[in-house]
């Protein structure tokens, strides 16, 4: 099992330096889980991302975390440029020496997960369907779904790489 160790969280361009704060330490011996989300939701410096990527030690895993969440022009923002961020994500984890693994759906918030789940798989339509609440409009928030590349109810999506 992969826990979450830290979360580092740095500015826009790399500006503000970058902040670790421990989320959970795993308990079972294994390989931890960085996950490096940006401060600043759309032109974020992915040079953290493969700086982390360059100093884990083979089989540990780093992840991009892709807020989705915020005050609404920020959300929209964000969910208009979601294909290029993930994209930019990506790329950044083969530059840093790792390979994509996944990409998770994290709800309601990175801080506080309560649903996490592989996206694009049997697990997303389950955890949608079932497990997740649906709250109103959901022809809107699948059509979004589809528009966008993610649920905008999301709190987050986590791109993983495994160096």
């Amino acid at each position: 099992m992969t826990a979450i160790s830290g979360v580092m969280i740095g500015g826009a361009g790399g500006a503000g330096g970058t902040v670790s704060r421990p989320l959970r330490v795993p308990s079972d011996g294994g390989h931890a889980l960085t996950v490096i989300a940006q401060a600043h939701p759309l032109w974020a410096s992915l040079r953290p991302l493969e700086c982390a990527l360059e100093d884990a030690v083979d089989g540990e895993c780093v992840a991009y975390a892709v807020a989705v969440q915020g005050p609404l022009v920020t959300r929209l923002m964000t969910l208009v440029t979601f294909r290029l961020q993930r994209g930019r994500a990506r790329r950044a984890i083969v530059r840093g020496g790792g390979r994509v693994v996944a990409a998770y759906g994290v709800d309601p918030s990175l801080e506080q997960p309560a649903c996490v789940y592989e996206l694009d798989t049997p697990a997303a339509a389950y955890a949608d369907r079932c497990v997740r609440p649906r709250g109103r409009a959901l022809r809107l928030r699948r059509l979004a779904t589809r528009w966008f590349g993610c649920d905008p109810a999301l709190g987050a999506v986590l791109v993983v790489g495994r160096k």
